[in-house]
């Protein structure tokens, strides 16, 4: 949680720094959709990852930042 709000305040104050990388998208989705369906199993929701064909496998892009983006949605 501190973490968080650390981030937020770097983000806030313009000092957030980005590590760029090139990592598979349609990976990370999948990853994060068998960790979440955990939680929504668990209390009876429905829960999946659509990913649309023209989404690119592979990115270049901070992934902690995306895989946490993702997360919060």
């Amino acid at each position: 949680m501190i973490n968080h709000i650390l981030e937020m305040s770097r983000i806030e104050a313009g000092r957030i720094s980005l590590e760029p990388v090139t990592f598979n998208l349609k990976t990370m989705l999948i990853d994060l959709e068998l960790m979440l369906k955990v939680q929504t199993d668990q209390k009876k929701l429905a829960f999946a990852v659509r990913c649309d064909e023209s989404v690119p496998a592979f990115v270049h892009a901070d992934a902690s930042k995306i895989r946490q983006v993702m997360v919060n949605l």
